[in-house]
């Protein structure tokens, strides 16, 4: 019986280092977790998770040729393992190869991922790469899938590019709930209001946005015309 068991046991332990390791990694704590992914790597050669894990430390760590490696190792074991891509297309994006980028993640999302995460990544690829019709369903997507402010707001800002105002109005709002001090929000939001001719609203969102970051010069700019319109 121990001989029969005995592989669902060291699965086990398998799966336990990796979600520590994987913890470690939430946490920063880049020495403990690479000790554990190198454990798995060693006794697990053949499990692209395990490159994959590895390549996600060493990009957060900043040492992205390295990181490559790693990812490029995860897709030589196994070329459907979309994981593997999209820590390749994050990479292309954090080194301003938007190009790549949106094809890595395309393939990534074709393989079967479907979480926030590559969805935005994939729309703020077309966001740098200045289409922003392109970028639009990727974040509207990406903003259903997850209810994160920062990607809340760049579907809404998004919105607001294409002069879809009432839209961006509405997601801009659910963002602000979410985050009352974020002030790039507050300043949208007043540059919506001055589409709209609302001035005194508008105002008031760049005053909101001066009192939470005081350098931020198209607010303060924005505000001065405003006053100017009302004179």
């Amino acid at each position: 019986m121990g001989i029969v068991f005995y592989p669902f046991l060291k699965w086990g332990v398998h799966m336990g280092n990796e979600s520590k390791a994987l913890q470690l990694l939430k946490n920063k704590e880049y020495d403990e977790a690479a000790k554990l992914l190198i454990e798995l790597m060693e006794t697990e050669k053949e499990e692209p998770r395990h490159f994959t894990n590895f390549g996600k430390l060493l990009f957060q760590m900043k040492q992205y040729e390295e990181a490559e490696r790693f990812f490029l190792k995860s897709i030589e074991l196994d070329e459907t393992f979309a994981e593997a891509f999209n820590g390749l297309g994050n990479l292309d994006y954090e080194t301003s190869l938007y190009d790549d980028a949106v094809k890595v993640l395309h393939h990534a999302i074709k393989l079967g991922l479907n979480d926030s995460d590559v969805f935005f990544m994939l729309g703020m690829s077309y966001v740098q790469k200045d289409n922003i019709t392109l970028s639009l369903p990727y974040l509207q997507r990406s903003a259903e899938l997850s209810n994160e402010v920062e990607k809340i707001f760049q579907y809404g800002l998004s919105l607001a590019k294409l002069g879809y105002m009432d839209e961006a109005k509405v997601q801009l709002e659910h963002a602000l709930k979410m985050d009352p001090q974020h002030s790039d929000v507050l300043y949208n939001l007043g540059v919506i209001a001055v589409h709209h001719q609302n001035v005194q609203e508008a105002i008031h969102y760049f005053n909101e946005t001066i009192a939470i970051q005081p350098s931020h010069t198209l607010a303060v700019q924005a505000k001065e015309e405003a006053q100017q319109s009302m004179e």
